[in-house]
This record gives structure tokens, C-alpha cells and sequence, in this order.
């Protein structure tokens, strides 16, 4: 990890419901008492999974910050479970656009395509993060450099 120069956290009003209070990937930082400027050090892998895996823990502090301590019980097959997920258009940037689609027919099935650890207790938060961090998950879902 790198880090440039530590500051004293903020003082944070948990009064706010928590989309009022993480605006910023910095405000969600400063919710769990990290300080942003010591990302992952990258140097060692190759340049076009620098930014894949730095948004990676970038989201994994927003999912604990807007989930303010709840985790996702897997014992609990009643209990949901939100993964934001984002639809992208094509355009000069990204030409090939995005899309996902399944087409399945068993008996009996099982998959997984997210994460645990960046599940939402709520589909609020799911959707909110998407649309207040795209910065963040497009270049998780799409391949950025």
C-alpha cells in the first residue's frame, strides 16, 4: 500500500441517513475510517488491471460504508441480497456497449455471479451506488485502462 500523508478523520453525523452522508468515494472512506490516499500499490501487476483492482476496493469500502455494518447472512436463503448492476451503452469510449444474458433450462440449478462482499442490504443502496459512483463500477464491469 501507498500513502502519502495522514489527516485526522472528520467528524462524521450519523444523524444523516447514509446516501446523505457518502456523496463521495472520499466520504465513504472517511465513514470507515480509512484514509484514501492509501490505495493498493499496483506496481507489481501489469498496467491494464491497475484500475480494475484499485475500484475494487474502492467498492468494497462503499458497500461497507453504505451497508453500515450489515453483512450478508448465506445461511439465510430468505434474506436478500442486492449487487448493483448497471446497464452500458455503447459509444466512443466503449464501442462494444455491455450486456449480459442467460438463457438456462435444468432441473435442478445453482450459480453465483457476484461478489458477497459487495452486496446491498437493500436495492436502494444497490441502485444508488451505481448512479452516484459509475467512475467506480464501470471499469469493474468493462475493460478500462
Amino acid at each position: 500500500m501507498k500513502s502519502i500523508e495522514a489527516t485526522t478523520p472528520p467528524v462524521i453525523d450519523k444523524s444523516k441517513p447514509v446516501m446523505e452522508r457518502i456523496k463521495t468515494v472520499k466520504d465513504a472512506f472517511n465513514e470507515c475510517g480509512l484514509d484514501i490516499n492509501n490505495l493498493p500499490d499496483v506496481s507489481a501487476i501489469p498496467k491494464c488491471f491497475h484500475k480494475f483492482i484499485q475500484n475494487m476496493y474502492i467498492a468494497a469500502v462503499l458497500t461497507k460504508a453504505l451497508n453500515e455494518g450489515w453483512e450478508p447472512n448465506w445461511n439465510d436463503s430468505s434474506e436478500w441480497k442486492y449487487y448493483p448492476w448497471t446497464k452500458v451503452s455503447a459509444d466512443k469510449k466503449r464501442p462494444a456497449g455491455f450486456g449480459f444474458s442467460l438463457s438456462s433450462c435444468d432441473y435442478s440449478r445453482s450459480s453465483s455471479s457476484v461478489g458477497s462482499r459487495l452486496c446491498f442490504k437493500n436495492s436502494k443502496l444497490a441502485i444508488y451506488v451505481t448512479k452516484q459512483f459509475p467512475e467506480v463500477y464501470i471499469p469493474i464491469m468493462l475493460m478500462v485502462e
